[in-house]
């Protein structure tokens, strides 16, 4: 997604920690697609003493909100060319959710990785505290917000799904429809691209059906939409 003159980008990575070739691999392809601006990254398997190395790899501003060493985790970072002033960072400190706010060409943003549950349930449970903690800001209506990630559901299930059982979550859609609301969020790429079919997800079932669905989002403030 692009906002004038600065690019946002979401990417579930499925592990960094355990292969430096690879994360050296993922920090340069983001930060070739991301010339100047901010990249969201899920899964990324981090631990306490890999900020520092990780930091340096990458070469810029690095938020981690670890999960274990083999799953969940989430990543913000920044590009070294983006000037920006941090106002507050906070996360769920459980790999899951981070929130950033930060002002950029003296307009404020909030910006939101999010890597959502599987099991439907408990992603009702983490997008409750997602709606918990954006409603504890208490000038959240001074900020444009960006949240990007990985969400493990869709919300259509004839464009957004292709292929195997089209299984909707319809209480992870209702709780995000309530936060979309609250925050006056857009789902962009649908507002943008209506009926056009475009996955984030693709893999073969047992028996070689090919599973398509768009499971990654970025929903933003309605005033970002032009």
């Amino acid at each position: 997604m692009e906002n004038n003159d600065f690019a946002i980008l979401s990417y579930n990575v499925k592990g960094l920690r355990r292969d430096k070739i690879k994360r050296n691999k993922i920090f340069s392809y983001t930060k070739e697609k991301v010339k100047k601006g901010i990249i969201l990254l899920q899964e990324t398997h981090s631990e306490t003493n890999d900020y520092t190395k990780w930091k340096h790899e990458f070469d810029g501003d690095i938020f981690l909100n670890h999960g274990s060493t083999n799953s969940k985790g989430t990543l913000i970072a920044l590009t070294k060319n983006f000037n920006y002033k941090k106002i507050s960072y906070n996360s769920d400190n459980d790999g899951r959710i981070q929130i950033l706010t930060l002002i950029y060409e003296e307009k404020k943003y909030l910006i939101v990785n999010i890597y959502n549950e599987n099991i439907e349930s408990k992603q009702v449970i983490l997008l409750k505290k997602l709606y918990e903690m954006l409603n504890e800001i208490h000038d959240i209506l001074d900020f444009e917000i960006i949240c990007g990630g990985d969400l493990n559901f869709f919300f259509d299930d004839k464009i957004d799904a292709e292929g195997g059982k089209k299984e909707m979550k319809i209480a992870s859609i209702s709780e995000i429809t309530k936060l979309n609301g609250k925050f006056s969020l857009c789902d962009i790429f649908r507002v943008r691209n209506p009926g056009v079919k475009r996955f984030s997800f693709r893999q073969k079932n047992r028996n070689r059906v090919n599973i398509q669905r768009r499971l990654d989002y970025f929903l933003v403030s309605s005033s970002l939409q032009n």
